[in-house]
């Protein structure tokens, strides 16, 4: 059981690429009570490139507003432009693919070893991905929500580090370290076998 951990960690790593990781634009609440419009990449949207999610307030017949997802049709009146792929965010998914891999070795220390690396290294790589990305989607969502590109560039503080980035760094940094004690040798346990190792000669 103990061994199937290992892939079940990396298989949630790989899920939480399909949650939201940058979304947006954070705006105060409406006194008027109209939510604001908002707009979300995936983890696989930055890696590999694609469309946002978007939702949209719509009036409905009791007076409320209530969030919908648009057609890019009804929206654009054309296919909504895509988001360009990340070398970072390829990066990241082929660390995963090849910890996914090292949870499966026989030998111990060198599962841990590679796994650690992959985590940790991944972890780095998504990191790059969010913040190298940020500015862009920013300007994205302008386009996406307000028609057009505005200038000066809104700022990337608009963009929200969702939770999907969230989930992918804790379980990256869990696995890592928790590898890296596993990579480590137990000191004592190699003193005891030294020990015994004496002992009988």
């Amino acid at each position: 059981m103990r061994r199937l951990l290992g892939p079940i960690a990396w298989l949630l790593v790989l899920a939480s690429f399909a949650l939201p990781f940058l979304a947006g634009p954070s705006a105060p609440p409406d006194p008027d009570g109209i939510p604001a419009a908002t707009a979300a990449y995936t983890g696989f949207d930055l890696a590999y490139g694609g469309t946002a999610d978007l939702l949209i307030p719509e009036w409905q017949l009791d007076g409320t507003f209530v969030l919908v997802e648009p057609s890019d049709q009804d929206m654009y009146g054309a296919p909504q432009p895509p988001l360009g792929g990340s070398t970072y965010g390829i990066v990241a998914l082929t660390l995963i693919g090849l910890g996914l891999i090292a949870a499966l070795l026989p030998v111990a220390r060198h599962r841990a070893i590679v796994t650690a690396s992959a985590a940790l290294l991944a972890s780095l790589a998504v990191l790059a991905l969010e913040f190298g990305r940020r500015a862009e989607v920013a300007q994205q969502f302008a386009v996406l929500l307000l028609g057009a590109p505005i200038s000066p560039p809104p700022q990337p503080g608009i963009v929200e580090l969702a939770i999907g980035f969230w989930i992918t760094m804790s379980l990256l940094l869990v696995i890592g370290f928790v590898h890296v004690a596993l990579a480590v040798p137990d000191q004592r346990k190699a003193e005891a076998v030294t020990d015994s190792a004496q002992g009988t000669a």
